[in-house]
């Protein structure tokens, strides 16, 4: 059980780093986006796009932060929402895809996608979202067979 727990508060701390750099990318690219002329040819929806964008962003990422801060104290109570938002996170790239094929808004989102999702690039990269989940679904389903049976 100490070594579940061990694992469970490095995977909450790497939740935590991944989400504040992600936080902070978005964050940037806003900062950045408040300068429109320094965005030339954009397409015509651009800027709506990209705050959609990122405000989905946002949203998945405070919500592996919030999960992130649970697994860190050794509680395994917010394990859906974390399966939720890294779910969310493997399907925003699918969608999005699907989206810039639109004939009118398309364009717009094509634009949007890199500095709207860059922030979770990085979680994509070491597939994250896909291994995680399973690790703590694994160690919430173990406590509570554990605590069931003691």
């Amino acid at each position: 059980m100490r070594q579940s727990k061990i694992v469970l508060r490095l995977i909450g701390l790497l939740s935590i780093a991944l989400a504040a750099f992600g936080l902070i990318y978005i964050g940037i690219s806003l900062l950045l986006s408040a300068f429109p002329n320094r965005l030339t040819n954009n397409p015509p929806y651009f800027l709506p796009t990209f705050y959609v964008m990122a405000a989905a962003v946002v949203l998945i990422e405070v919500a592996i932060a919030w999960s992130g801060w649970s697994f860190v104290k050794g509680n395994v109570a917010r394990v859906f929402p974390f399966i939720v938002a890294c779910a969310c996170t493997e399907a925003l790239p699918i969608i999005v895809r699907r989206l810039a094929d639109h004939p009118s808004i398309g364009h717009s989102i094509a634009a949007a996608t890199g500095i709207s999702t860059g922030g979770i690039y990085l979680q994509w990269a070491i597939r994250f979202p896909i291994w995680a989940p399973l690790i703590v679904l694994l160690i919430w389903w173990y406590g509570i067979g554990r605590t069931a049976t003691t």
